[in-house]
C-alpha cells in the first residue's frame, strides 16, 4: 500500500514537472514573440518619423559645390554654320577654290587622255619607231605621275584652307560668346551637333537664335567699316 502510494506521488510529481516545463516553454515563446513585436514597432516608429524629417534631395546637376544654381545654355552648331554670314561667305570661297582647282586638274587629265589615245593609235598603226615609242611612253608616264601629285597637292590645299576657316569661325564664335556672356552670366554654354554627347536638352535654354543675330549684327558692322 505504501509502495503504491509512493508510485502515485511520483507520477503526480512527474506530471506536475511536465506541466511546469510546458508552461515555462510557453512563457518563453510568448516573451520571445512579444520582444519581436516590440522591435518591429520601434523600427516602424523610427522609419516613420525619420522619413518625415529627412531633407529633400538636392538636384546636384543644377547646383555647384557651393549650392548655387548653375546657369546653362546651348547653341546648335550646325545652325550657326548655316546662318552665320561669315561662315556662309567662307563656305562660298572654299567652294569656288575647289571648283577652280578641279577645273585645272580636269583640263590636265583631258590633255593626258588625248595624248595617250593618240600614242596608242600611232603604235597600233606602226607609225613610230621603237625608240620614239619608248620615249613618248616615258613622257606619258611622267605626266600621269604629275597629275596624281597635283591631285594630292590640291586636296591638301583645300584641307588646309578648310581647317583655317574652321579655326577662324570657332575663334569668332567663342569671342562673341565671351562678350555675350558678360550680360547674361551663364556658367556653361554648350555646343550641340546631331550625334554629339549632349543627349537631352530643354529648348528654353537654346541660345542659337540670339547668338546668330548677334554674330551677324557684329559682322555686318565690320563689313561696313
Amino acid at each position: 500500500m505504501h509502495e503504491e502510494t509512493t508510485n502515485n506521488v511520483g507520477e503526480t510529481m512527474s506530471t506536475a514537472d511536465h506541466i511546469m516545463n510546458n508552461a515555462d516553454k510557453k512563457l518563453k515563446i510568448s516573451m520571445f514573440i512579444n520582444a519581436i513585436l516590440f522591435i518591429a514597432v520601434v523600427i516602424l516608429y523610427i522609419l516613420f518619423f525619420t522619413e518625415k524629417k529627412q531633407a529633400p534631395v538636392k538636384d546636384i546637376q543644377s547646383q555647384d559645390l557651393t549650392g548655387s544654381v548653375l546657369r546653362v545654355g546651348y547653341v546648335e552648331s550646325d545652325s550657326i554654320l548655316a546662318n552665320y554670314s561669315l561662315a556662309l561667305e567662307k563656305s562660298k570661297e572654299l567652294e569656288a577654290k575647289g571648283k577652280n582647282l578641279e577645273a585645272t586638274l580636269n583640263k590636265r587629265k583631258d590633255q593626258y587622255e588625248k595624248d595617250a589615245s593618240y600614242f596608242q593609235e600611232q603604235v597600233s598603226n606602226n607609225k613610230l619607231s621603237e625608240q620614239s615609242a619608248q620615249y613618248i611612253y616615258n613622257q606619258l608616264m611622267e605626266e600621269q605621275q604629275k597629275i596624281y601629285d597635283l591631285q594630292n597637292q590640291y586636296s591638301a590645299e583645300l584641307a588646309e584652307m578648310e581647317m583655317q576657316v574652321n579655326i577662324m569661325l570657332l575663334d569668332s564664335v567663342t569671342n562673341f560668346l565671351e562678350r555675350y556672356n558678360r550680360q547674361f552670366n551663364f556658367d556653361y554654354i554648350l555646343g550641340h551637333n546631331p550625334g554629339s554627347n549632349l543627349l537631352l536638352k530643354n529648348p528654353k535654354y537654346n541660345l542659337t537664335k540670339q547668338v546668330i543675330e548677334g554674330l551677324n549684327h557684329e559682322y555686318a558692322g565690320k563689313a561696313g567699316e
